[in-house]
C-alpha cells in the first residue's frame, strides 16, 4: 500500500472525543449526531448530557440556563463561534440557552478550565456554541415534526392577543412630560381570552455547497419551533385560627386556589456562513445569525377564600388573569480570517529535526 487515510463523520461521537483529547483545556463536547439522535428542541435541554452541567428549569419544566460545577449562571459566559454575546435579557447579563435551536449546531463545547487567550468574566465555565460550517460538497437536509401535548386534553389552552399591544410605553414614544390617554395610549384587546387545542410544530432545513473549484463554500440553515405547554398545581392553606374547632385528625383550611398555565414558545433561527479558501495558509469567513423567540404566558388563578373573611356556608371566589408577552432577539455577524504566515519557517526547523535523527537515532531526539 502507498498511503491509508483514517477519517471520522464530522460532528460524530468519534470526532468530539478526538478534539477532547487534543484540546488545551479540559473540556466536553457533544456532537452533532448525538444532538440529532436526542429528544432535545433546544440547546439547553442538550446540555443536560454533558457531564458535569446542571439545567436550570423554568416554570413548565422545560431547561433554561446551565450551571456549570455547581457554579450559578452568572458565573458562565457564552460563546458563538468563539465570540462572545450578549445576553438579550433585560435584567440578566447570562445568555438563556433556550433561546438556540438544537439543530442549528455542529457541536457544542463546555469548558471547564479557562485558558489566557479566553473571556476571563467566567470563573464557572464557558459555553462555545460551533455552528455549522460550509460543506465540502452539496448537502441538503430538512425535517419536519409534530405532536399534541395531553395536557391540553382534560384543560383548554388559554391565549390572548398581543397584535395590538405596543412595543413602547407612551412616554417613550412622546416623552416623559407626555399625559397618556387611557383610550387612545392603553388598549385592552390583550385582555380577550380564547381557548383551543393546539398542536405542537417544528421544521428545519439546511443547504450548502462548495463553488469556484472548492474555494467558495456557502451554507443556510433555519429552524422554526412553534411548542405550547402547561401546567396545573393546586394548593391549600391551613386556617390558624379556625372559627370553630375541628373534629379530630380534620384539617381546616381557609383558602384554596388553582393556578393553570398555558404558555406558548415560538421559536425562529437563521444562520448563514460564506467562506472562502485562497490557499491551504489563507481563509476568510462571514457568518450571520439571528434568533428570535416569543414567550406567550397566561396564567387562570380561581381563588377560594372561606374561614377568616367569610363563613364556612359562605366562601368567597376571586378569578384573577395574568397575561405576559416576552420578545427576545440575538444578532450576531462575524469576519474571520485564518492566516499562516510562518509556514516556511515550520517546514525548516521539521527538516533539521528529521535530518538530526537520522543522524542520531535517540528516542530522546525523535
Amino acid at each position: 500500500m502507498q498511503e491509508v487515510q483514517v477519517s471520522s463523520l464530522a460532528g460524530g461521537d468519534r470526532g468530539s472525543r478526538r478534539l477532547e483529547q487534543r484540546a488545551d483545556m479540559v473540556q466536553n463536547i457533544l456532537g452533532a449526531r448525538a444532538i440529532e439522535i436526542s429528544p432535545d428542541i433546544t440547546v439547553a435541554n442538550a446540555l443536560q448530557r454533558v457531564s458535569g452541567v446542571v439545567i436550570q428549569r423554568d416554570n413548565t419544566g422545560e431547561g433554561r440556563y446551565a450551571i456549570i460545577r455547581g457554579m450559578e449562571q452568572r458565573y458562565n459566559n457564552t460563546l458563538v463561534n468563539g465570540i462572545k454575546i450578549p445576553s438579550p435579557d433585560d435584567k440578566f447579563r447570562f445568555v438563556p440557552m433556550d433561546i438556540f435551536p438544537s439543530d442549528m449546531v455542529e457541536r457544542l463545547e463546555v469548558i471547564k478550565a479557562l485558558t489566557p487567550n479566553m473571556e476571563g468574566d467566567a470563573i464557572g465555565g464557558t459555553m462555545n456554541l460551533v455552528m455549522k460550517n460550509a460543506p465540502d460538497r452539496f448537502v441538503f437536509t430538512a425535517n419536519a415534526a409534530g405532536g399534541y401535548n395531553t395536557i391540553f386534553a382534560n384543560q383548554p389552552f388559554t391565549s390572548f392577543s398581543h397584535s395590538g399591544i405596543p412595543k413602547q410605553s407612551p412616554a417613550e414614544i412622546h416623552g416623559n412630560s407626555y399625559a397618556a390617554n387611557p383610550y387612545t395610549d392603553l388598549p385592552t384587546s390583550q385582555f380577550n381570552y380564547s381557548s383551543s387545542h393546539p398542536i405542537n410544530s417544528q421544521l428545519g432545513f439546511t443547504i450548502g455547497d462548495r463553488f469556484a473549484q472548492k474555494k467558495l463554500g456557502v451554507i443556510l440553515s433555519a429552524s422554526y419551533q412553534n411548542m405550547y405547554k402547561g401546567s396545573t398545581w393546586e394548593r391549600l392553606v391551613p386556617d390558624a385560627q379556625p372559627y370553630t374547632q375541628p373534629a379530630a385528625n380534620t384539617p381546616s383550611f381557609s383558602d384554596a386556589y388553582v393556578r393553570q398555565y398555558s404558555t406558548q414558545t415560538s421559536r425562529l433561527g437563521i444562520q448563514n456562513k460564506i467562506d472562502y479558501v485562497f490557499n491551504a495558509n489563507n481563509r476568510i469567513s462571514l457568518f450571520n445569525l439571528f434568533l428570535h423567540q416569543v414567550d406567550n404566558e397566561m396564567r387562570y388563578t380561581p381563588d377560594t377564600t372561606v374561614g377568616l373573611n367569610s363563613s364556612a356556608s359562605q366562601a368567597q371566589l376571586q378569578i384573577e388573569n395574568r397575561s405576559t408577552w416576552t420578545i427576545q432577539n440575538i444578532y450576531n455577524a462575524t469576519l474571520h480570517g485564518e492566516h499562516q504566515l510562518e509556514q516556511q519557517g515550520q517546514i525548516r526547523l521539521e527538516r533539521r529535526l528529521l535530518h538530526r535523527q537520522k543522524r542520531d537515532p535517540r528516542p530522546e531526539l525523535v
